[in-house]
């Protein structure tokens, strides 16, 4: 009788695992399909990047900005005698402009990627700008403006 019981009992344990496999199938197509939504844990691609800044320049989010695209250890040693603050009304006045038009530029453009894919350069044509690029660096699968 003991044994029936426990045989009873597998045959059920398996009918659940059939529907649950079927629900985990469906869960599972679900993530792969929507893999590409930009999620906190997604790390955004270069173009989606573009994209944030352009808008952050737009909306005029200068300390947004300045806090979200520059090198981390750039952004670090500008900030050592200045605030966020400061270095956004300074960028305001004297970058985001230009900055603005430089990436309306290049957000169509394929760049020219080196250093294993971890660098990219676009190349930009902007009255009295001494470069003629711009240059991103991916960083911990995060691309920053290393201008």
């Amino acid at each position: 009788m003991k044994s029936t019981k426990i045989r009873l009992h597998n045959s059920g344990i398996r009918s659940h695992l059939k529907r649950y496999r079927w629900c985990l199938v469906g869960l599972l197509s679900c993530l792969l399909l929507n893999g590409n939504t930009g999620s906190a844990e997604t790390p955004p691609s270069l173009e989606t990047t573009i994209a944030e800044g352009i808008t952050l320049l737009e909306e005029k989010k200068y300390e947004t900005f300045l806090s979200r695209l520059p090198v981390p250890e750039e952004l670090a040693q500008m900030r050592k005698n200045r605030s966020l603050e400061e270095l956004a009304r300074t960028f305001a006045k004297e970058h985001a402009a230009r900055l603005l038009g430089m990436l309306e530029q290049i957000k169509t453009k394929t760049p020219e990627l080196s250093d294993k894919g971890r660098k990219a350069e676009y190349a930009v044509q902007w009255k009295n700008f001494s470069k003629n690029k711009l240059v991103f660096l991916k960083i911990s699968d995060r691309w920053y403006l290393h201008n």
